[in-house]
């Protein structure tokens, strides 16, 4: 008998990590932050300045990679949107 789930719940896809596609598979508690569905202050200036922080100079590639790097220093990663999107509930 295969296991299913509570009516009040909602199934996702698993987010994968990097462009390798490792699975992202911690025991904390992670929050996925969208315009729609913002972070609270204290996140959203960790965010404000890790952006203010990012190394001009170079190409959309440079400056990409310099906000991820900023955005891990903060405590944030980043997720593609497009899969999470296409998940009716």
């Amino acid at each position: 008998m295969a296991a299913t789930a509570p009516a009040n719940t909602v199934e996702v896809p698993i987010c994968r990590l990097g462009a390798l596609g490792r699975a992202y598979d911690t025991p904390a508690v992670c929050r996925a932050y969208t315009y729609k569905e913002q972070p609270l202050n204290d996140h959203a200036w960790k965010l404000g300045q890790a952006a203010s922080s990012v190394k001009p100079g170079g190409d959309y590639i440079d400056t990409g990679l310099s906000l991820l790097q900023q955005l891990e220093e903060a405590g944030f990663g980043v997720f593609e949107l497009r899969a999470l999107r296409e998940v009716k509930p």
